[in-house]
């Protein structure tokens, strides 16, 4: 994954483990971003497993239904 250095985008991976971070608002960035996983499959390959990994573990359906209920029990007063 290649993303913006903002959040809620930055959240989704870690840096050269699961993506590649670009600044906001750089095209030279993004393109050597991009060129650069296109001249390294097995980077992209590497990245790509640890991605799928991590966003499996951290946004489950499971564990975002969790974290609502956590937040509306507190809310209720319940938490």
């Amino acid at each position: 994954m290649v993303t913006t250095d903002v959040p809620g985008c930055r959240d989704t991976i870690e840096p050269d483990v699961t993506g590649v971070l670009v600044p906001v608002k750089s095209t030279p960035s993004l393109a050597d971003a991009l060129q650069a996983l296109i001249e390294e499959p097995e980077r992209r390959m590497r990245m790509g497993k640890a991605s799928r990994e991590l966003l499996e573990r951290a946004f489950s359906i499971d564990r975002i239904v969790e974290q609502h209920l956590a937040i509306y029990k507190e809310l209720l007063g319940n938490g």
